[in-house]
């Protein structure tokens, strides 16, 4: 189901349940079981699903990823970064930020300047705070909100 008001839109799933909501590039997304929610504002954005998978490409931040299950890849450009997820243990390279991580369970804080993130994790909950970046995440079971600025999306689903 899509709405859409200028660049605005608004879609709901069934078992991945998802509601967004854009207005100019802004968007607002609640997942049920993958439960998430998103604002952006501006970074160039791609996305493709297919069931729980998931594909994403940006420029100028530049990232990929993919979902299989709660799997998950990411890639790159500029942040460069990779992540893999099997279960809900996460390892992630940077070049540029150059980090190596791995889980166990899902807890996680972290704190960076220069790329000024700060993460927390309770069950599957993570908290992100970006400066440059500017995300916030959040996440209760699958549940995620992110704000970005200077993210310009396009959309592939």
């Amino acid at each position: 189901m899509e709405g859409y008001s200028g660049q605005s839109r608004i879609e709901g799933y069934s078992g991945q349940n998802r509601m967004e909501g854009y207005s100019g590039q802004n968007r607002m997304e609640e997942y049920s079981g993958q439960s998430r929610i998103e604002g952006y504002s501006g970074q160039n954005r791609m996305e493709g699903y297919s069931g729980q998978n998931r594909m994403e490409g940006y420029s100028g931040q530049k990232r990929m990823e993919g979902y299989s299950g709660q799997n998950r890849i990411e890639g790159y450009l500029g942040q460069k970064r990779m992540e893999g997820y099997s279960g809900q243990n996460r390892m992630e390279g940077y070049l540029g930020q150059n980090r190596m991580e791995e889980y166990s369970g899902q807890s996680r804080i972290e704190g960076y300047s220069g790329q000024n993130r700060m993460e927390g994790y309770s069950g599957q909950s993570r908290i992100k705070g970006y400066s440059g970046q500017n995300s916030m995440e959040e996440y209760s079971g699958q549940k995620r909100m992110e704000g970005y600025q200077d993210r310009t999306e396009w959309r592939d689903i």
